[in-house]
């Protein structure tokens, strides 16, 4: 029992580091707004998520945006930046999880994929038009050219949107190729 918890809890911190790496590889995906970047980590924690279940699939995404966030500065922008990557990988694994967790054909996966995009949209959405973008602003002296609202609306929103299903393909792809490994680790954690 022992032996599986820090079997456990070592699988966990290796997928946090191959997600911290993986981190690295951002790119824009909506020239006008190039500052928002998009990176696939997201799918080694959904991968963590199917194999420790929602608490390892958050604390894979915590410990990712920890070390990014104490290797790139430690700032208080970065702090923003990797607070609301947390969150964001969050609201996505969790309607990602709990649609799929029993069963998972092509109709299930489309619905969880619509629904962890759409929550995810919403939430940073929000997010951005009451706390993040107000708190970049404030710290940075920025501003978004145009009405705060605006901004979430043709940026924000839509960077979210897209980012969501980009992922969902992706993952898509990969939870079908790596589901017989997924679901044996899975049972290998739950003795």
């Amino acid at each position: 029992m022992q032996n599986t918890k820090v079997k456990k809890l070592v699988s966990i911190a290796m997928m946090s580091a191959i997600a911290y790496i993986v981190m690295f590889f951002a790119f824009p995906i909506m020239p006008a707004f190039g500052f928002l970047k998009a990176d696939l980590s997201d799918l080694v924690v959904l991968i963590g998520t199917f194999i420790y279940g929602p608490t390892g699939g958050i604390a894979i995404a915590f410990v990712r945006s920890l070390l990014h966030f104490l290797t790139s500065g430690g700032n208080l922008p970065s702090l923003i930046g990797d607070t609301a990557s947390f969150i964001a990988s969050t609201v996505f694994l969790l309607p990602m999880y709990y649609v799929l967790r029993k069963h998972s054909n092509a109709g299930r996966q489309a619905l969880a994929s619509i629904l962890a995009t759409i929550v995810l949209a919403l939430v940073m959405g929000f997010l951005n038009l009451v706390i993040i973008t107000p708190l970049y602003m404030q710290l940075l002296g920025m501003s978004v050219g145009m009405p705060l609202i605006k901004y979430v609306l043709i940026a924000v929103v839509p960077f979210n949107l897209i980012k969501g299903a980009l992922i969902s393909a992706v993952f898509s792809v990969v939870y079908v190729r790596m589901m017989p490994w997924v679901k044996a680790q899975a049972a290998s954690f739950k003795h």
